[in-house]
């Protein structure tokens, strides 16, 4: 009825830097959500991914994420979404913010 694939490509120059880019899509059929009868409806989702992490020091982490994903139905949606995390490990407790 539908397929989905999916690419991702992991690159990593040292041991402190990681990179992957990622690239989603879903064909397949699903409800409608307008009128009081379900009706199916053929529906691309994609989604478009960048992820970088580095850690200058052991204890020390930078994580940065960048995202775009954009739904067509009857209508076309599309969102975006940036989020860099930063983590400091302190003997057994880790501090994370986002």
């Amino acid at each position: 009825r539908g397929h989905e694939w999916l690419w991702r490509f992991h690159f990593a120059p040292a041991k402190t830097t990681k990179l992957y880019v990622q690239f989603r899509t879903q064909n397949k059929p699903r409800n409608e959500k307008e009128g009081k009868v379900y009706q199916i409806a053929p529906a691309i989702l994609r989604s478009y991914v960048v992820n970088a992490e580095y850690s200058p020091h052991p204890r020390l982490k930078f994580r940065t994420r960048c995202q775009q994903n954009v739904f067509r139905q009857t209508t076309t949606s599309q969102g975006t979404l940036v989020m860099q995390d930063i983590s400091y490990q302190l003997k057994k407790f880790q501090f994370t913010c986002r």
